[in-house]
């Protein structure tokens, strides 16, 4: 009876470390959310300054996944964890545009 607790024990092992990790991972993420900002100024390749709605200005990190050539002073960025993961592209003269196309109807009855 005991050799099959432990023989239990150590197959169950594997699977609650398992679970620990993935426990982990989703406190990581729950941890530190996504925000908005915007780049004020590029530093080099892999670092930039940076301001949200909320708070001071930030040296930040750029992912290496990032296109860098896209990213320009005043564009509006995707941070977590005071790291750019990317960058917003707002088009807003297209945007306005497509408003252009509905007509207001006449609901007069």
């Amino acid at each position: 009876m005991e050799e099959e607790f432990v023989a239990n024990q150590e197959r169950l092992k594997p699977q609650e470390e398992k679970a620990e990790e993935d426990r982990s991972k989703v406190d990581d993420l729950r941890g530190s959310p996504m925000s908005v900002g915007n780049l004020e100024e590029l530093i080099d390749e892999n670092h930039a300054i940076v301001s949200s709605s909320v708070g001071p200005e930030y040296y930040v990190g750029i992912l290496s996944f990032v296109d860098k050539d896209q990213l320009e002073p005043g564009c509006a960025i995707l941070m977590h964890n005071k790291v750019i993961l990317g960058f917003i592209f707002l088009d807003f003269p297209s945007f306005f545009g497509k408003f252009e196309a509905f007509r207001v109807l006449d609901c007069s009855c």
